[in-house]
């Protein structure tokens, strides 16, 4: 049984759905075993900061998310509460300007609520 399309990568698609398939339940129902198919995901990974107690831990994951991804501003809110806790005013001003900018992208951003996680 020939299973290629017309562009003869039909074997090829049927891999690629299931993996999707995998990640896709995976992401939704269980974030350790999607970090693990795909240990970059920076949309999973963001969603572990909230709850992380330290901002060294907090800053130790962002890092990690900036290595793959630099258009999420919460990333930015972590990093500028590290800057000003070490006293960098120049780094803290960057990297809220950053977060201030890629914010205004997202209807759902609450930099001003957040405020008080790691104060």
């Amino acid at each position: 049984m020939d299973l290629r399309n017309e562009s003869g990568e039909g074997e090829r698609q049927s891999h690629t759905e299931s993996f999707f398939a995998v990640f896709f339940s995976a992401y939704i129902y269980n974030f350790d075993l999607s970090l693990y198919l795909y240990p970059n995901n920076t949309q999973i990974l963001i969603t572990e900061i909230p709850v992380i107690e330290t901002l060294d831990e907090a800053t130790e994951i962002a890092d990690q998310i900036l290595e793959y991804n630099e258009s999420l501003y919460q990333v930015y809110y972590i990093k500028s509460l590290e800057a000003y806790s070490t006293g960098s005013i120049n780094s803290y001003l960057e990297y809220k300007s950053k977060e201030i900018e890629l914010a205004k992208y997202n209807l759902d951003s609450s930099i001003i609520t957040s405020e008080h996680l790691y104060m």
